[in-house]
């Protein structure tokens, strides 16, 4: 399992709605929850950048085989470690383009 994508965005600036879209098509899923600040919660990451992943995944249990996994949390935009551990558990996520060919 590895996350795909992450809507990331400021107040009032449209992750909503862009959520609700990808929400509905058939190859994506995204949690019911709309924002998980699993990257913001520094109390998941003793060390600044590893943290149970496990936990992070349990999130996407009802993926469907194939669908792109991804969420919104508009605050890891202005998080500054959220960038960092992002990139330690999905290093090629800023590939938008290729998230559904």
């Amino acid at each position: 399992m590895k996350i795909d994508f992450i809507i990331a965005g400021t107040q009032k600036g449209g992750t909503t709605a862009l959520t609700a879209f990808l929400q509905c098509h058939p190859q994506v899923h995204i949690p019911k929850l709309k924002e998980l600040h699993y990257f913001d919660n520094d109390n998941l990451f003793p060390d600044s950048i590893h943290a149970p992943y496990g936990l992070y995944y349990r999130n996407f249990q009802g993926a469907g085989p194939g669908q792109k996994l991804g969420e919104c949390t508009p605050s890891y935009m202005y998080w500054k470690p959220a960038m960092e551990r992002i990139h330690a558990i999905a290093p090629d996520i800023g590939q938008v383009g290729k998230l559904l060919g």
